[in-house]
């Protein structure tokens, strides 16, 4: 082990928890954390193979969850059974479902799916919008917001992954630190015009 290069020992670790892994969020969260900002080039083929498991796993998960709800495939549903799907899937379904619905309608079913009702819509959608880089930064930023910390954010973190700062606020942010964080994204959007 003393031999051995301590980051691939650390992948192997990380390869194998998430090659066991159930957490969507989780992965989702690896995905885009993972190899950011490295660029050293003999731990580039190491950091790919964990991106290309981490991507297979959540496909799996995902078919997984659809299978177990007794559902159809995503693919052969129709709009209206998606629409259905969306109002009662389990988080595990909804990025399936979402992706589904954007590449069927556009992207602009993405941009109302941030106002849906149910608060694990409008995080799934914020994550797509955020991972897809999609400029909805008044939407994203109306989220910050929500009555749900969840959102918020799901929120922040698409913003993030757009702009490529952190304005904040922190999930146990107080009211004034929230809005003083609202104020610093609508200043950032209103540069990006």
């Amino acid at each position: 082990m003393e031999s051995s290069c301590p980051s691939v020992i650390i992948a192997k670790k990380v390869a194998k928890f998430i090659s066991t892994t159930q957490d969507l969020e989780l992965l989702t969260f690896a995905k885009e954390n993972i190899g950011a900002g490295v660029t050293a080039k003999r731990h580039l083929g190491v950091l790919k193979d964990l991106q290309a498991n981490i991507l297979l796993r959540k496909g799996f998960l995902q078919r997984q969850a659809i299978a177990k709800a007794g559902t159809k495939s995503v693919g052969t549903m129709s709009a209206a059974e998606l629409e259905s799907a969306i109002s009662k899937g389990s988080a595990g379904q909804l990025l399936a479902l979402l992706a589904e619905i954007e590449k069927r309608q556009g992207a602009a079913a993405l941009k109302a799916m941030l106002k849906h009702e149910r608060h694990q819509v409008r995080i799934a959608a914020a994550q797509i919008v955020g991972a897809k880089k999609l400029r909805y930064g008044e939407e994203l930023i109306g989220l910050l917001r929500d009555s749900e910390n969840d959102v918020r954010q799901a929120a922040r973190r698409a913003l993030v992954q757009i702009s490529g700062v952190d304005h904040g606020p922190d999930s146990d942010a107080s009211f004034k630190e929230r809005e003083a964080a609202l104020k610093r994204w609508r200043e950032w959007w209103s540069r990006q015009k």
